[in-house]
């Protein structure tokens, strides 16, 4: 039977809470935004979903999602039935806040929300938002990244992984996904014990140029980025999307090229330590 679609419109004005049909189960999500209500009741399987799939089943273990936003690898990877730990990172109060009252309303014993960003360094730093958005998924401290945008920053929290892993329960770690606009150095800097110990699979997004951000700034964070992973011992494929196949490609370094709409979907790539 076909399932009827409700304008989120109305889901809004008539539901406090509207209920998200996952392939592995429904799951009960507060109506706090259109953005995010969207988010959840129009999931459907996609290439990240079908990568975390692929990972934790070779692999089980806990999982890593740094950069959560309004829940979209969380949606992700319930999906996929795992039932192993996971731990969401997100500076953003609103966001977090949205998806710890979907870990407590359906009672998901497993998953865990930090209301935190990472980096290099314990620090305080400002998590720069485009102004009205209040869960910009665009969200970036790296406010040189967006040089045309006009931006709201708000101060946050910042930790190591190593630190957060360590207090959470240091269990054995599979898989990571980064998507931290432009903050991947500092990530990875802040969990090399982690890359060291654990050796998970890590899935990142790493975008490509802004038209008008400092090129030689951006060449050299992919420079430090590329150092970093070959110091931990990890090679680099990007993932490539041929509508519903995915296949990996090996880089030896990533591309210094300008953002275009039409490279939107080629920056997402896959670190495997070596040997696996």
């Amino acid at each position: 039977m076909l399932r009827r679609q409700v304008p989120i419109e109305i889901v809004l004005r008539t539901r406090r809470h509207a209920i998200a049909p996952l392939p592995s189960r429904n799951v009960t999500v507060p109506v706090t935004t259109p953005t995010a209500l969207r988010t959840w009741l129009r999931w459907k399987p996609n290439w990240k979903s079908a990568v975390i799939s692929s990972a934790l089943g070779d692999r089980p273990g806990a999982f890593a999602d740094i950069g959560a936003n309004v829940g979209q690898t969380l949606a992700d990877f319930l999906a996929t039935g795992q039932s192993g730990c996971y731990l969401g990172f997100e500076p953003n109060l609103v966001c977090a806040s949205l998806l710890q009252e979907i870990i407590t309303r359906n009672d998901l014993h497993h998953c865990s929300i930090l209301a935190t960003a990472l980096s290099d360094s314990p620090t305080v730093l400002s998590l720069h938002r485009h102004e009205g958005d209040d869960e910009d998924a665009s969200a970036t401290l790296l406010p040189d990244r967006l040089p045309d945008r006009k931006l709201r920053p708000t101060l946050v929290p910042c930790v190591t992984f190593d630190v957060a892993w360590a207090a959470a329960g240091d269990r054995p770690l599979s898989l990571v996904k980064i998507d931290v606009e432009g903050g991947e150095e500092q990530v990875l800097r802040g969990m090399s014990a982690a890359l060291t110990e654990h050796r998970p699979t890590v899935v990142c997004e790493v975008l490509r140029r802004h038209p008008l951000a400092d090129p030689g700034l951006y060449s050299m964070r992919l420079d430090r980025v590329s150092g970093l992973l070959a110091d931990a011992g990890y090679t680099v494929e990007q993932i490539v999307k041929d509508g519903g196949r995915l296949t990996y490609r090996r880089i030896e370094q990533f591309p210094d090229e300008i953002w275009t709409p039409d490279k939107a979907e080629d920056c997402d790539y896959r670190f495997l330590p070596a040997g696996l």
